[in-house]
C-alpha cells in the first residue's frame, strides 16, 4: 500500500508574459508575511477556514508556477523532502486547483518506475 500525504490549493491565474523567478517569488512571500504580521488576530482564508497565527495563507495568493518555485526553494535549502511534487488537478481563467503531494519510495513517479515502464513499451 502506497501512503501519500497531500494538500490541495487554489492558485491565482498566471499573469501573461510574466516570468516566475526565485527573487520575485520570495519578495511576494515576504510581502505576504509582512501583511500577516500587521493583523494580530486570526484571519480566515477564502474558504472560511481560520488561518492560525504564524501561518501564511498560501492558498489563493500565488500562481501555480510560484507554488512550484516555493517548493523548489524549500527543497534547495533542505526544509522540504525531494519527494514533494506539485500536480495540477484542473483549472480555468480564474486559477488552478493544485495538489502538493509527498510520494513514497514505492510510488513509481518518486523512484523512476514510470521511466522503466516507458522503456518496456518502446
Amino acid at each position: 500500500m502506497t501512503t501519500k500525504t497531500e494538500v490541495e490549493l487554489v492558485t491565482q491565474p498566471e499573469e501573461s508574459g510574466s516570468q516566475v523567478d526565485k527573487e520575485s517569488t520570495l519578495k511576494k512571500l515576504k510581502q505576504l508575511a509582512e501583511n500577516s504580521k500587521s493583523s494580530p488576530e486570526s484571519e480566515k482564508d477564502e474558504d472560511g477556514f481560520v488561518i492560525p497565527e504564524g501561518k501564511l495563507p498560501i492558498d489563493g495568493n500565488f500562481s501555480t508556477e510560484e507554488v512550484k518555485k516555493l517548493i523548489e526553494i524549500a527543497k534547495e535549502d533542505g526544509s522540504m523532502a525531494e519527494n514533494i511534487h506539485v500536480e495540477v488537478l484542473d483549472g480555468n481563467k480564474i486559477g488552478e486547483r493544485v495538489k502538493i503531494v509527498e510520494k513514497s519510495e514505492h510510488d513509481g513517479k518518486a523512484n523512476g518506475h514510470e521511466k522503466d515502464e516507458k522503456e518496456k513499451s518502446d
